[in-house]
């Protein structure tokens, strides 16, 4: 195993569903402030972007691609991260199924980080079970968004 060429300042972050949206504009705003980022999800090519992005902007990124809801794909890209920089200090987990954060991967997430690593959790709006299911698997904080006045909550424009 490679040794973590990170220096005690260095912030590390995962981002998974970090190739597209709202996890692009995190990946991208932490790579701007000089955190190291991991972005993790589906989309090879779009991954792969956005780390084109970081890395011309001046900071350090590094991706991993595979299949949504992967507890593999999750502790792949910790992995990758350790490797690369050190030990991670944010994850940010986008999902619009928070289901997928709190079975699939959630047990997988808290077992492999350092007890000061902070879980953020971005997804649509939910019911208050969802909420309670997510901090019940150690997510610090939940940002939920609530679906725009130019959407019918399908996620089409509305005309």
């Amino acid at each position: 195993m490679a040794q973590a060429r990170r220096s005690t300042d260095t912030e590390v972050a995962l981002v998974w569903g970090g190739g597209e949206g709202i996890g692009k504009a995190l990946a991208l705003a932490l790579g701007a402030r000089g955190v190291a980022v991991v972005v993790a999800g589906v989309d090879e090519r779009s991954l792969g972007r956005v780390v084109g992005e970081v890395v011309c902007g001046g900071g350090k990124a590094r991706h991993v691609a595979g299949k949504a809801g992967d507890s593999q794909l999750l502790s792949a890209a910790i992995e990758k991260a350790r490797e690369a920089f050190g030990e991670l200090t944010l994850a940010v987990m986008v999902s619009s199924h928070p289901h997928e954060i709190t079975t699939a991967l959630g047990p997988t997430l808290r077992q492999q980080l350092t007890a000061d690593a902070r879980v953020l959790v971005v997804h649509p709006a939910s019911t208050a079970g969802g909420r309670r299911s997510l901090l019940d698997v150690g997510c610090d904080e939940i940002v939920e968004l609530a679906a725009s006045l130019d959407d019918d909550s399908s996620g089409r424009p509305v005309d």
